[in-house]
């Protein structure tokens, strides 16, 4: 969905014929894949932490493990651009205007660009759609304390406020004027989509709440879906993160895709029509490959868009920009193919050291740690 929107953003998809206006548009709604990540990232890590919560070793294993997963793709891919770009700037000077400044490099390797992109740089910059990795950074140092030390009766309360919390944050923030960026990007605005994911991960380990939420998907992805077309339609932001978006908008996506996470974590292993759709093997192997596509992708198609951007066919001839997009699209997933060959695996069979260690039981009753 990202790879989709960013297609239409850096001009790669025309916008003749009368067919591929509609197209377009669909491929400019995959902006929401953003939304969609954070909320299945709210899921799988809540129920990760629910699950060794009486773990001897709950925050060495949580953080060792996101370390391993994380940091050696990310740091490769920002180091390696902040060298490259320069280096391009003689034969594409188009590229200065998406460097960043120093402290906007710093910014990357410390995990704030979120803030520091729409506050200080206001543009993007090569590396922008890496934001949403500074939202799960900030995420993972915060809300695994909060799971930990939470009892489980309240903790479906403690996501619940969260998401009325990022609510109010952005009609506070939307109001005044133009803000979108930092509404965007901040994770105080988007914790509703990651702590829906959240609700749902505690709802499936519990069959009291787990009965009421499957009650009320329905109507609720309903209800969700249905706002956030009229927002864009009545609304006309189709094209646009628009006031609506930036309020209840956000709040209707993280609703509607909690919802469909639920349901493909229910019908998982049941051989259900969801779950064999779930199960196409290209699916599959996007699903493996997504976070190296994600990272990779944005350099890939500036460096494209910067290479070829005056040539009279691009984002003109309907037949190469087809083409174009079958290339970046496939070029993206090789990329990350190799990346994760070479460079990620190494790591990630490092993970097998910190496994969870549950804690063996004491006479009485105690469990050992807690």
């Amino acid at each position: 969905m990202v790879l989709m929107v960013h297609l239409v953003l850096y001009g790669v998809v025309p916008n003749h014929p009368r067919l591929m206006v509609y197209l377009r548009s669909l491929m400019w709604s995959g902006w929401s894949g953003v939304d969609l990540f954070f909320v299945l990232s709210g899921f799988l890590i809540t129920g990760i932490l629910l699950d060794s919560r009486s773990s001897t070793n709950y925050f060495k294993s949580f953080y060792m493990r996101r370390v391993l997963r994380i940091f050696p793709l990310y740091y490769f891919a920002v180091i390696t651009t902040a060298i490259a770009t320069p280096l391009l700037f003689t034969t594409h000077p188009f590229l200065r205007d998406f460097y960043p400044s120093k402290l906007g490099w710093l910014s990357y390797f410390f995990y704030y660009h979120n803030w520091w992109i729409p506050l200080k740089e206001h543009q993007a910059r090569i590396l922008g759609p890496l934001w949403s990795l500074g939202v799960e950074e900030q995420f993972y140092l915060l809300w695994p304390a909060c799971v930990w030390l939470t009892p489980s009766r309240y903790l479906k309360w403690v996501c619940l406020s969260g998401i009325s919390v990022a609510l109010v944050a952005r009609y506070a923030w939307a109001a005044p004027s133009g803000t979108a960026e930092i509404i965007l990007t901040s994770t105080l605005t988007r914790l509703d989509t990651l702590l829906a994911g959240g609700f749902m991960a505690i709802a499936m380990r519990d069959k009291g709440p787990l009965s009421k939420v499957k009650k009320y998907s329905l109507p609720v992805f309903t209800v969700a879906t249905v706002g956030i077309g009229l927002i864009a339609v009545v609304g006309h932001e189709a094209w646009s993160r628009g006031h609506y978006t930036q309020t209840i908008g956000f709040t209707l996506y993280a609703a509607a895709y909690a919802c469909i996470v639920l349901w493909g974590a229910l019908q998982n292993g049941t051989g259900s029509l969801l779950d064999r759709f779930l199960n196409v093997p290209v699916l599959r192997m996007f699903g493996k490959y997504s976070y190296g596509v994600y990272v990779y992708h944005g350099p890939i198609l500036l460096y494209w868009r910067t290479r070829f951007i005056k040539q009279a066919w691009y984002g003109e001839s309907l037949g190469i920009s087809l083409l174009v997009c079958g290339f970046l699209i496939s070029a993206s997933l090789a990329v990350a193919m190799v990346s994760y060959k070479i460079l990620e695996n190494p790591f990630l069979r490092l993970k097998d050291r910190f496994e969870v260690r549950q804690a063996s039981a004491k006479p009485g009753g105690q469990a050992a740690g807690l």
